[in-house]
């Protein structure tokens, strides 16, 4: 049976583990001031210790806002476009998060690293997300919250808000905050970026002075494991694209074009965004983020035939 592995089971055993072992207090999130009220009725008992004290306390909760930051574009425009709250990085052993810290240190972001390569969630990719990532991001910045504090979270319009589906849907939020309260007895709110694409959001940097250019010269948004940015892989490509949207063409800061180096992604974006327009079924990607897309490779084929003239 499986009833012994369950955290209610775990919570009761720490806590006795705890009195045995003569400690003062055990830390909880789980409806804590309740659980709190219950141990001390349990344990006022004529056979206590006359020096005996227990406590259940909450952890520390110490930031109105959290932003979760991963020295890529959109959290970096995210920690700008809220004043620059507390940063979390979370580093579960992923083959490119030695870049991207180095990225939030350039940056000057002031964050909380977290390091939990031990547990070797990235190990076993499902191609290139860590399945349930979000979920586990998302628990820790939670946290770190006061009550009524805000997550900062970097999901954009066209990446599935809609859909109903996965970690960057509107639904898996809305769960999210609902289980965290109905666990802790706590509110808090996870703020997304879903009024606009991720061209739109780099367009909203150009009326910021400097802006810009610091999302396209400090921020790194790459899955490879080596120095800068590869321009091989789908990260690298979405990020090209949106600064062609938007009249740059960045392509020498890859060390491939990422219209030759990520052609396969280039194809397979053409031909989900036009089927998705075909179908008009906009739940997963948005008809905005289609036709920015689509745009932009076509505006990137014809200055690749530049380029390579």
């Amino acid at each position: 049976m499986e009833w012994n592995q369950s955290y209610i089971v775990k919570d009761a055993m720490s806590i006795l583990r705890a009195v045995r072992d003569g400690k003062h207090e055990y830390v909880n999130s789980f409806q804590p001031e309740l659980l709190g009220m219950l141990t001390k009725v349990m344990l006022d008992c004529p056979e206590r210790p006359e020096d005996f004290k227990f406590e259940v306390k909450a952890p520390q909760h110490e930031y109105k806002n959290v932003c979760l930051t991963s020295g890529g574009a959109d959290s970096t425009i995210a920690w700008y476009y809220v004043d620059k709250p507390h940063g979390l990085y979370i580093d579960l052993g992923q083959p490119y998060a030695a870049k991207e810290r180095k990225a939030l240190d350039s940056l000057g972001i002031i964050y909380t690293y977290v390091n939990m390569r031990g547990c070797h969630l990235a190990d076993k990719p499902w191609k290139h997300i860590i399945p349930g990532r979000n979920f586990l991001f998302l628990c820790i910045a939670a946290e770190m919250l006061k009550d009524n504090g805000s997550i900062w979270f970097a999901m954009v319009e066209g990446e599935g808000a809609d859909s109903d589906k996965g970690d960057k849907s509107l639904m898996f939020v809305s769960l999210f905050e609902d289980w965290y309260k109905a666990c802790t007895g706590r509110t808090i709110y996870v703020q997304t970026m879903v009024d606009r694409t991720k061209a739109g959001w780099l367009d909203w940097t150009t009326d910021h002075d400097g802006l810009t250019d610091i999302i396209r010269r400090k921020t790194v948004t790459c899955f490879s494991s080596q120095e800068g940015q590869c321009g091989s892989c789908q990260a690298c490509l979405r990020k090209y694209l949106s600064f062609i949207s938007i009249g740059m063409d960045i392509y020498k800061d890859f060390q491939h074009h990422p219209m030759v180096g990520a052609v396969e992604y280039v194809k397979k974006y053409e031909n989900l965004l036009a089927y998705t327009l075909g179908k008009e079924d906009f739940s997963h990607y948005s008809r905005r983020r289609c036709h920015e897309d689509l745009n932009a490779i076509a505006n990137a084929r014809k200055l690749l035939g530049v380029v390579s003239a």
